[in-house]
């Protein structure tokens, strides 16, 4: 019991103490800081920031690339595949869009203000034209390349030989029992 009251005594006392030499360091005036009499007013230009204001936020350039609706257009129609050519080359079909020369080309994206206008079919490309009111020295075109030679999507696993041809394993019946 004597340890414990002891040890008691001697805490309080610790922390008598500290309170003590904490409250006469704050009663010091350098410690305070800036007293009221000492302050001064200061003088801000017209135009300059103010001295209390927040500091100034930097402009941060937006690393997301703003696509117009005309880059958004070639991105959509250029990674659409041309699937297949009908009529002998009077109409291409470019995913499931239907091209034809002389036609409107239909929206690809949702609120399309641009009008598209297929120009010019050839058996190698296709010449799509934006129309404008304003008339251009060079009219914006998109060519879209007409490439219909078969491709080979996925290789199956296990076939890195492909020019031997491997028969493995064949049974024949050798008799009716087998059967």
């Amino acid at each position: 019991m004597k340890i414990i009251f002891t040890i008691t005594f001697a805490a309080t006392a610790a922390i008598a103490f500290a309170q003590e030499k904490s409250s006469e360091i704050s009663a010091r005036a350098d410690s305070v800081g800036d007293l009221p009499n000492m302050r001064q007013g200061v003088t801000v230009l017209p135009g300059a920031p103010s001295p209390y204001g927040l500091p100034e936020q930097k402009k941060v350039a937006s690393a997301k690339k703003q696509y117009s609706q005309e880059d958004q257009i070639r991105e959509i129609l250029l990674s659409l595949p041309v699937t297949g050519v009908i009529g002998n080359g009077k109409k291409v079909l470019l995913h499931d869009i239907t091209l034809e020369e002389g036609e409107i080309v239909e929206s690809v994206i949702l609120k399309q203000t641009e009008i598209l206008l297929v120009k010019e079919i050839t058996p190698e490309k296709v010449i799509i034209e934006w129309i404008e009111q304003r008339q251009r020295k060079t009219p914006r075109t998109l060519e879209i390349p007409i490439d219909l030679s078969p491709r080979v999507k996925a290789l199956i696993a296990g076939q890195s030989n492909v020019n031997k041809k491997v028969m493995g394993i064949v049974r024949l019946p050798e008799s009716e029992e087998d059967q």
